[in-house]
């Protein structure tokens, strides 16, 4: 209780935080000579760090301009962008980029958009607005040209573009093969009596990559480099970080060592101009691959006590909060990611079971985490804003404060509509999640069940109900399965009843259940999934025969048990 109202006061004073000062970007565009004077250029800015695909991950651009005469203007607060310029039959200009407190002035020269030097099949598409999937019309090479392979009367006023060699993104993008149309038809020629042609020979080869040039002691020049470099150096991460953590390879093997060694080059050679940067990776690096947490993770629970006692375990803690208290909040770096970590480390810290074993030993305490919270929140990066709520707010749930997580998660809507989780509607999944607390009615759903029976959740009243949320794709998941066929043995089937429903697929869980059985029925049940909020799996449901939700998010070794006890309460009700 005291954590939740400690924490309400920080968050008072975060959201009535006044907006962050507004930095301003300017530029000129130069187009091609062949291509209109007048022509519409569009700017987009995107929100985040390093986003390796912008598009994909964003949706919507934080701001997207449409200018002519090639000057643009875009004031937006302090923080780490990604700048897309794009305009009808020219090459996209993309690029990562930093707004600091300074004004900033960028030119930039489009070149005409080409092709790339082998074709083998091209490809026409119709994309009305409201479908989310274009209409494919094939096309066949005639000597110098592709034509359509059936002939047909194209529609009036609608947009229609070419993909060559079947890539997929409806935008050029340098590093991938070439589409051509950015929000207009291709090209002049594409009509004749009423088909459609493409014409390559017609089109400028090969590809002449549009450039930009800062202006200024700017310090863009070098963060496209850092980071691009720390894009190539993050492709390893992940395959190294499975590797390590499954004990397969170690701090001492040439794979492990190649990776740190590329980061220092990386920070010894940028690390001047981009500390902050370079700060809240290192603090990334130690959460996934230090040896002390890969002790910690794989120990089983009664075996922590003696990494917990280690004094190597109580340097990686003084070490890691001592990096956090070197970062900047007002950084236009700022991801926010750290936060996560210190939400585990005030869990530690506040256990008894550690409090007994270590906290005279770590410079770190519950209210030093608050305090960092506190700080954090008021981060002038929107990205790091955005990601510091969305981080928090499940852990405000979990200290009892569901309204002002929620506040919290709306607030992001409002705020920061362009942030992943928002346009991916996973904010909106967790509010509704956020809904279904203790005491409230759970969702009415019907699914068809992987042996071909028909289950809904009315037909279960009377009955106890256990959802499990969950999927074959899910190591978590898949290991919480022995704890629920125990807890199927124990409780009596004809008052008890237990319900797996799963974002998956019929193959996998087909796949799945020929090598093992599970004592209850299984559906696949992606509707249900997003009537219950459901964002992160496992999750459990426990409903009482009323149809109300008596807990949720029951799991572990102890599960009947803690399902008993549960069950008990209501009944003594």
């Amino acid at each position: 209780m005291k954590t939740t109202l400690i924490i309400c006061l920080i968050l008072v004073g975060f959201l009535t935080h006044a907006s962050a000062p507004k930095s301003s970007l300017s530029g000129k565009i130069e187009l091609p000579e062949s291509v209109l004077p007048n022509q519409d250029i569009h700017v987009n800015l995107y929100v985040g760090i390093n986003p390796k695909h912008p598009r994909e991950r964003w949706g919507e651009p934080m701001q997207k301009l449409s200018v002519k005469a090639g000057k643009f203007n875009i004031d937006a607060p302090v923080g780490n962008y990604f700048l897309s310029i794009s305009s009808f039959n020219c090459n996209t200009y993309e690029l990562p980029i930093v707004i600091g407190k300074d004004y900033e002035s960028l030119s930039v020269k489009l070149s005409q958009l080409s092709l790339p030097q082998d074709i083998n099949k091209v490809d026409l598409y119709l994309l009305n607005k409201g479908e989310k999937r274009a209409k494919k019309f094939e096309m066949v090479q005639k000597g110098n040209k592709w034509l359509l392979k059936d002939s047909l009367q194209l529609e009036k006023g609608q947009q229609y573009f070419f993909i060559l060699n079947d890539n997929n993104l409806p935008v050029y993008r340098p590093d991938k093969l070439v589409n051509f149309c950015y929000e207009k038809s291709c090209f002049q020629n594409i009509y004749n009596n009423g088909e459609i042609e493409f014409e390559p020979h017609q089109i400028p080869q090969p590809y002449v990559e549009s450039i930009g040039q800062w202006k200024g002691n700017s310090l863009n020049p070098k963060y496209s480099k850092v980071a691009a470099g720390l894009n190539n150096w993050e492709k390893e991460s992940h395959s190294l970080f499975r590797k390590f953590f499954k004990g397969e390879i170690t701090e001492t093997d040439s794979e492990y060592i190649t990776f740190m060694e590329n980061f220092d080059a990386l920070r010894i050679k940028y690390g001047n101009e981009f500390p902050q940067l370079f700060l809240e990776k290192k603090l990334g690096l130690m959460e996934y691959f230090d040896p002390v947490q890969r002790q910690l993770f794989a120990a089983e629970k009664n075996d922590r006590k003696t990494v917990f006692q280690s004094g190597d375990f109580t340097t990686f803690l003084n070490t890691y909060f001592s990096l956090v208290n070197q970062l900047d909040p007002y950084s236009p770096f700022l991801k926010g990611d750290f936060i996560r970590y210190l939400i585990s480390m005030d869990r530690l810290i506040t256990d008894e079971y550690f409090i007994k074993e270590k906290q005279e030993t770590i410079d770190i305490s519950h209210n030093s985490i608050l305090a960092k919270f506190d700080e954090f929140l008021d981060a002038e990066s929107p990205y790091a804003q955005a990601n510091i709520k969305y981080i928090l707010s499940p852990y405000l749930g979990e200290q009892g404060d569901m309204e002002r997580a929620e506040e919290l998660l709306n607030s992001i809507k409002e705020e920061c509509p362009y942030f992943w989780a928002v346009k991916n509607g996973i904010v909106d999944s967790e509010i509704r999640g956020m809904k279904l607390r203790e005491g409230a009615t759970a969702p009415e759903f019907s699914v068809l069940a992987s042996n071909g029976d028909s289950i809904s959740l009315g037909d279960l009243k009377g009955k106890f109900v256990f959802i499990d949320f969950w999927g074959t794709w899910c190591g978590p998941c898949i290991g919480e399965l022995p704890n629920i066929k125990d807890m199927v043995n124990t409780l009596p089937i004809e008052q008890f009843q237990v319900i797996g429903l799963m974002q998956d697929n019929e193959k996998s869980l087909r796949k799945f259940l020929s090598t093992q059985s599970l004592p209850y029925p299984n559906a696949i049940a992606k509707e249900a999934v997003k009537q219950y909020g459901v964002t992160a799996f496992p999750t459990t449901f426990l409903i009482a025969p009323d149809g109300k939700i008596i807990a949720k998010n029951l799991r572990g070794k102890e599960l009947a048990e803690k399902v008993k006890e549960k069950i008990a309460q209501y009944q003594s009700y």
